[in-house]
């Protein structure tokens, strides 16, 4: 494989790296801090990428990711799937002196500090609630748009390093009136509960309970809707980097459910109930909300 090298260090280049004919996609190799600009470029460069969630940082940011992955028609698989957990740190943050706590802590393998940090990350509002809301619009036929009103509180650290929140607890309205809540698990158990005239569903990762137990038997009928399959989101991912077909977790649908959580980050911000225009991603009638959509990035970087 042959590509071009920085002239001073000899080392490949990233875009000298995405020139390369023999790459025709990438996996999550990427650094998390470079993940958005990384898969702009790849896209760009025709590449098809496997990344994980969530997704970005901002709202602006996702969409420009949708749009471009959309624009150059390339294939984008998001690993949604429970158990992986993952966050996405910021090239474009601002300038920090090194602190072991800023990163990851060698005592212990836990959530690691860039996680709880905000110039880096939302917090676990977008680290492990993603993935739930992913379900749950999917099963809301809800993954192509969003929420219309959200609102939230949480609780914050009074004093050291790390300033995203602890406990929370948010609501989502939607067009229809059906009510999304969101909270932490120290009093809820992890996982997600839907309720409905017919009884209630609690899913979590390898377990499904229900009441009445006979909807565990019920037949669907080949009329009624059937939801895309797929096992294995990496295989997934391969199968239609050769099919050139839509995978089971595209760039569009993990923007919206990202784009959810980051809503519910602001309202828990701003203490007080947001509207929100799922057509237009925008706030209505709130510049102080709207300003939170999207965070200036650090010279040299852009989208």
């Amino acid at each position: 494989m042959k590509s071009r090298k920085n002239k001073n260090t000899g080392k490949l280049t990233r875009r000298s790296f995405l020139k390369t004919p023999a790459i025709t996609a990438l996996g999550t190799v990427l650094a998390w801090p470079e993940i958005v600009p990384a898969s702009v470029l790849a896209a760009k460069a025709g590449k098809d990428t496997f990344l994980q969630k969530p997704l970005t940082l901002t709202a602006a940011k996702g969409r420009v990711l949708s749009d471009t992955v959309r624009r150059y028609r390339r294939i984008l698989q998001v690993g949604s799937q429970p158990p992986l957990l993952s966050a996405t740190a910021d090239k474009g943050a601002p300038r920090a002196e090194y602190t072991e706590k800023r990163v990851h802590p060698q005592d212990g393998y836990g959530r690691p500090g860039w996680l709880r940090i905000s110039d880096y990350c939302c917090g676990m509002i977008t680290g492990w609630s993603a993935h739930h809301i992913d379900i749950a619009q999917w099963a809301m036929a809800t993954e192509y748009t969003g929420p219309t009103e959200v609102q939230g509180w949480a609780e914050y650290p009074r004093e050291g390093l790390r300033d995203v929140h602890g406990k929370f607890r948010v609501e989502c309205t939607y067009a229809n009136g059906v009510k999304l809540i969101c909270a932490d698990n120290t009093k809820n158990k992890q996982g997600i509960v839907f309720e409905g005239t017919e009884g209630r569903v609690y899913v979590k990762r390898g377990l499904i309970d229900v009441q009445p137990k006979s909807l565990l038997t019920s037949v669907i009928d080949p009329t009624e809707i059937r939801l895309y399959k797929s096992n294995n989101h990496k295989q997934n991912f391969l199968e239609c980097i050769r099919s050139q077909s839509q995978t089971v977790a595209p760039v569009e649908i993990d923007h919206r459910s990202n784009t959810v959580c980051i809503l519910v980050y602001i309202a828990m911000l701003l203490g007080r109930k947001l509207k929100w225009d799922p057509e237009k991603e925008e706030f209505i009638n709130d510049a102080q909300a709207n300003r939170l959509l999207s965070r200036p990035m650090r010279s040299p970087w852009k989208l």
